[in-house]
This record gives C-alpha cells, sequence and structure tokens, in this order.
C-alpha cells in the first residue's frame, strides 16, 4: 500500500511523511487489498491544519476529516476516525461475506455434478471433466502422460500441504487472495474442499462425492 501525501499551503516535509507512515500500520489490516491512500493536509491563515484522509480503491472505503492547530495531533485522531470507520465496515463486510458463503455452501450442497458444470458453463467458464478408474498397481502409469488427442501432457502430481480451515475462514482467505480457487481440508466435515469465484461474485463450494 503507497500513501499520497498531498500538500495545501504547506510543505509536506519529511517529518511529516514519516509520521504519517509510523501511523498508518494501525489501520494497515483493514486495507490489505488497498493499493493506494490519498492524504490532504491543507494549513489556513488561521494556522488551523485540516487533514483529510481518502480510500477508494479496496474492499472497504472511508473518508475522514480532523482539524487542530497543531498537526501532528490533527493526524492521530484522523487516524483515529479512519480506524473505527474502517473496524465497523470490515465487520459489516465479514458479516455478509460469512452468510454469502454460507448460502452458497448450502446450495452447491444440494447440486449434483451436471448441474455444477451446466451452472459454470452458462456463466462463460467451460469446464471439462472427465471421470478415470482408479488403477492398480500394475496399470499405474507413468509421468508425464502426453495426451496427443489435445498435443498435451500430463505433468507428476506436486505435494501441497493444503491449510484446515472451517468454511468462514477459507472464504475469508480467498477474499484477500488474487487466485481464483482455494483448496483447503474442511474443518467440519475433514473434506478436500475447493472455494472458487463465481461470476456474479459470490463464491461456489466443489467437495468430493464419496459413496
Amino acid at each position: 500500500m503507497s500513501i499520497r501525501i498531498t500538500g495545501r499551503h504547506l510543505d509536506i516535509t519529511d517529518e511529516i511523511r514519516q509520521y504519517v507512515e509510523k501511523k498508518l500500520p494501525r489501520i494497515a489490516k483493514y486495507t490489505a487489498r488497498v493499493k493506494s491512500v490519498d492524504l490532504i493536509i491543507e494549513k489556513d491563515h488561521r494556522y488551523q491544519y485540516s487533514v483529510e484522509l481518502l480510500i477508494k480503491d479496496g474492499p472497504v472505503s472511508v473518508a475522514a476529516k480532523a482539524q487542530d492547530s497543531d498537526l501532528l495531533r490533527a493526524i492521530d485522531t484522523l487516524i483515529d476516525k479512519a480506524e473505527r470507520q474502517l473496524k465497523r465496515k470490515w465487520e459489516k463486510m465479514k458479516g455478509t461475506k460469512k452468510q454469502k458463503a454460507q448460502d452458497a455452501a448450502k446450495k452447491n450442497t444440494r447440486k449434483g455434478a451436471a448441474e455444477v458444470e451446466e451452472e459454470e458453463e452458462a456463466g462463460g467458464v467451460a469446464v471439462a471433466t472427465r471421470r478415470r478408474t482408479r488403477t492398480t498397481k500394475k496399470q499405474a502409469r507413468t509421468y508425464p502422460v502426453t495426451i496427443e488427442k489435445f498435443d498435451l501432457q500430463v505433468c507428476p502430481a506436486e505435494e501441497l500441504e493444503l491449510p484446515k480451515l472451517p468454511l468462514e475462514d477459507a472464504a475469508e482467505e480467498l477474499f484477500y487472495r488474487d487466485e481464483n480457487f482455494l483448496a483447503f481440508l474442511n474443518e467440519e466435515n475433514g473434506k478436500l474442499s475447493i472455494l472458487y469465484r463465481r461470476k456474479d461474485g459470490n463464491f461456489g463450494l466443489v467437495e468430493p462425492k464419496i459413496e
């Protein structure tokens, strides 16, 4: 996250910039996906300082203002206000995401594999699935496997240590990542689960069907 500091009727000194950067960690946990923050500092003819913080390009936005005759005290008040705003919005957003994740999980649990595939194709995402019977030790393949029909190779599997998470935490983890899916062990049922981003902005949940 970068901070853009704009001064009106005053110069932004290194001391001011360093003080602002020292205070930013207080709101950093709420702005993990924010690329930039705008801070405007204005000094009027009465030697009064007005400071304004603007965050507009992340999952939460905030516009906080403060005034004081002492600039550093004004910045402290501003950060206090911004932190309170961000915390309220963050908690509200987490509640909304939790409910959406629960609704998506219930919906996907009721759907069969064919319905999930049809839904993905309708959304413009082509999903090619192929069921393979389990091979015995005698039938074990030697990697890489060449599939001539598509002129591609299936490379050896990579070992991946999956986190064990409840669904709510997994949804929150994916929300703050740039990836489109997250594989994890569902703490609630012990299953290998995959959360993915849907076209409508919600998350879908895929779990193996064990017979």
